[in-house]
């Protein structure tokens, strides 16, 4: 069929082309809009967990041994939950930084782990988890147990005995509340006659 000058078929395929090129455009928009939108929600949902405190996590195991001057030597257990509602939690200068209303160092049971989880990558010491605790530790005594005796240096208490802290084997016999445990340090507190 002829209609001026342009054939009827031919107008049939201009007006399907047309309809096509319209379905192509409008789900290339689409698809554009789409991926933009992933796009902009990866991007904030990365943003903002940044802007969410980081948990810093560390372990270490700690053992007290004491000895006596006749040579008998005694595992001090360390208790379960210090640190903890409910537990040995003496001393809430640092409470700040903990997790899950816990203190920043703090033990579940009497296994010697001492568990670090704190809002902030600080460097919490020995000395901080006696004072959370609640028993005396310095350069000269120490205490295993709230209200418990007080094991002193031999300067102290003429026992001859004294005591050392050992890190992974290794002897430090100053500066005992500053000791920084790292990561699965292994922590050994000796009382022993001094040799």
């Amino acid at each position: 069929m002829y209609i001026g000058g342009v054939t009827l078929a031919r107008t049939r395929k201009s007006s399907a082309r047309k309809r096509s090129d319209r379905v192509v455009f409008y789900v290339t928009i689409l698809i554009t809009i789409a991926v933009i939108s992933a796009v902009v929600y990866f991007f904030y949902s990365y943003a903002l967990s940044q802007n969410r405190p980081q948990v810093y996590q560390s372990v270490f195991e700690m053992s007290i041994v004491i000895a006596q001057p006749n040579g008998t030597r005694t595992d001090e257990p360390i208790p379960a939950n210090v640190g903890v509602q409910g537990g040995n939690w003496n001393w809430h200068n640092l409470d700040q930084y903990g997790v899950d209303g816990r203190a920043p160092m703090y033990t579940l049971d009497t296994t010697g782990l001492i568990r670090i989880q704190s809002t902030v990558a600080r460097n919490y010491t020995l000395g901080d988890f006696f004072r959370i605790w609640g028993v005396t530790f310095n350069d000269t005594c120490i205490q295993t147990q709230i209200g418990g005796p007080t094991y002193c240096n031999y300067t102290s208490d003429g026992s001859g005995m004294f005591w050392t802290v050992y890190r992974n084997g290794e002897a430090n016999y100053f500066d005992f509340q500053g000791i920084l445990p790292l990561r699965n340090d292994i922590i050994r507190v000796d009382y022993a006659p001094a040799t």
